[in-house]
């Protein structure tokens, strides 16, 4: 779906849900966490536009530590996305 976003006046006048929905989800939560979202639109030189999409998550979060080789030890993290 193309969009004219140039003719907006303010970033705010997107319809965010509409056009921007990447469905990310923290699935090793322990309850509810609080989540910040926010998006940055860019212009390349053709006016082809990109979005940029920030969160910041602050929550209990559960992660089982593989300690066997500790200090030499290095932990995975995935960061799954749909």
């Amino acid at each position: 779906m193309f969009v004219q976003f140039q003719s907006l006046q303010h970033i705010d006048d997107i319809e965010w849900e509409k056009f921007w929905n990447p469905k990310l989800y923290v699935e090793n939560n322990l309850g509810e966490p609080q989540e910040t979202v926010w998006q940055t639109l860019m212009f390349n030189a053709r006016g082809e536009a990109t979005v940029y999409e920030r969160r910041r998550i602050k929550g209990c979060f559960l992660e089982n530590l593989e300690l066997d080789e500790f200090p030499f030890d290095t932990q995975v993290t995935c960061w799954p996305s749909v």
